[in-house]
Formats: C-alpha cells, sequence, structure tokens
C-alpha cells in the first residue's frame, strides 16, 4: 500500500491523544528497532455508568485518551489509537504478544448513534439517533472482533508513519462486558521494495521536533528513517542554485503555483 500524505490537523485526531503526559491509560514501546516495535498500552482508567435509550437500559464506557467506535448499532466502545514511525520501504505486519483481561459484567453496552443534521432556520442542529443492531445484541459475536489492528499507512513530512488502533474493551451477548488491562503488540517490519525515489532528510528540524515528539509514539528512534523526495531533474538546462523569482500577486489568500 502506497503512503499517503498526512495533514498536521489529521495527524493530531489519528493519534487520539495518545501522547498527552497527563493522561492515564499509559501507552509506551518496548522495544523500537528496523525489524520490528513492540508496544504496549494499559487501561487502568476508565469509568462505566448507567445511560437509558428509548426506556432500555445500557451502559456508557469511557477511558481517558481514548476516542470511541462508531459503527451506528453496534457497541461504542473507547478505542485507543497511535502512530509508530517506520522505515519506508517496509512492509508491516502486526502480531498480538500478549492479552490480560477481566469480565465487567453482563449490561449491554449503549449502541454508537447514527449521527445527522437538521436545519433550525440559520443553524445546523446535529442530533443523534440510538437504535441497536438487533442480530448483533439477541447473538452477536464479541464486539470488536479484535484486540488490536493496522490504520493507515501515512507520511507525516519526511516520517512514515503506520497507524495502530487498540481496543482495551469488547461487548457481546454471551461474555458480556471485558476490559482488556494489558495488551501487548508487535509491528513485524520486513524490508520492501525499494525507495529510489527518496533521500535521507535532515535529521535535526526544530520546528518539526516537537511535532514529531507529540505525534509519533517511537520518535526518537524513527528520526533515522526519515526520508524527503529526491531532487528531480530540470529538463533542458542544469538548475542553478541561485535561481530565485518573484510573483506579485493581487489580493491577500492561498495561491497555487504550477511549474
Amino acid at each position: 500500500m502506497v503512503p499517503k500524505t498526512l495533514t498536521l490537523a489529521a495527524t493530531l485526531a489519528a493519534v487520539s491523544l495518545s501522547a498527552h503526559p497527563a493522561l492515564s491509560n499509559d501507552v509506551r514501546v518496548l522495544e523500537s528497532t528496523d525489524r520490528g516495535i513492540v508496544v504496549e498500552i494499559v487501561t487502568d482508567s476508565f469509568t462505566v455508568e448507567p445511560v437509558v435509550h428509548g426506556g432500555a437500559e445500557f451502559v456508557r464506557v469511557a477511558a481517558p485518551g481514548c476516542d470511541w467506535t462508531t459503527e451506528p448499532g453496534l457497541p461504542r466502545l473507547p478505542v485507543r489509537g497511535v502512530l509508530l514511525g517506520v522505515p519506508f520501504g517496509s512492509d508491516a505486519r502486526l502480531e498480538v504478544v500478549t492479552v490480560e483481561s477481566e469480565r465487567l459484567g453482563e449490561t449491554a453496552v449503549e449502541p454508537a448513534p447514527r449521527e445527522s443534521f437538521a436545519r433550525d432556520g440559520e443553524f445546523v442542529i446535529p442530533l443523534q439517533e440510538f437504535e441497536t443492531d438487533d442480530a448483533f445484541y439477541r447473538a452477536g459475536d464479541s464486539h470488536p472482533a479484535g484486540v488490536a489492528a493496522l490504520g493507515f499507512d501515512a507520511v507525516l513530512r519526511h516520517q512514515r508513519t503506520v497507524q495502530v488502533l487498540f481496543h482495551p474493551f469488547h461487548y457481546g451477548p454471551r461474555d458480556g462486558l471485558v476490559v482488556n488491562r494489558r495488551i501487548v503488540v508487535r509491528l513485524a517490519l520486513t524490508p520492501g521494495a525499494r525507495t529510489d525515489d527518496v533521500v535521507p532528510a535532515p535529521v535535526g528540524e526544530r520546528e518539526w521536533d516537537g511535532i514529531y515528539a507529540g505525534t509519533v509514539l517511537n520518535h526518537r528512534e524513527a528520526r533515522e528513517w526519515r526520508m524527503r523526495p529526491a531532487p528531480r531533474a530540470v529538463r533542458g538546462r542544469a538548475a542553478r542554485r541561485s535561481e530565485a523569482y518573484r510573483f506579485d500577486v493581487g489580493e491577500t489568500g492561498i495561491h497555487r503555483l504550477d511549474f
């Protein structure tokens, strides 16, 4: 899969506050090499509160540092996303090493709502409709299906990253609500296709070091794997380093320059 380029806003959303120092439910890197990255998540802080939707009783599960799953009608449970820096050209495969679980109870977990919007004059009002997937809540398997999964593969400036999604909680009609208090996974890395279109990037970029540190879990080890696009030859003549151009614009804003 070809990595996509990630905007800064999308990156901050994707990590689900994974690097925030004030949060419990720690995620840490146990090992990080060009052959594999071992990550541990410990879930030691969460709440389980009763809620009522349409006259039916459920529980709402929330955990600091986590977002929620969003499939309408299925249990809405905390999910944690982290970004790991990986070498360009390597293939990534996720392996579950350890899971330590505890059963919490049988009360049904509230479903994820179906979200929509309605207009009230000039205002747009967000709406949430809570309806259960009856087939699942009668006899469905545990949701989500696994304790961890790979997310997107993207590039943040010069750093290739792979998202790992952790599911600290599961719910199913047979097993009830389960918390995975400790999950250890390994992102196995194997050399892939050659990457002739990129070259090593500058390691020290002061204005970006803080962004890498706040979003990439293994940013210290991954700095050696940062790459930038290889310079392109200019057709017809050799490029001179002293060349500079000035463009006058008629109005303030964002302008596109094709060359």
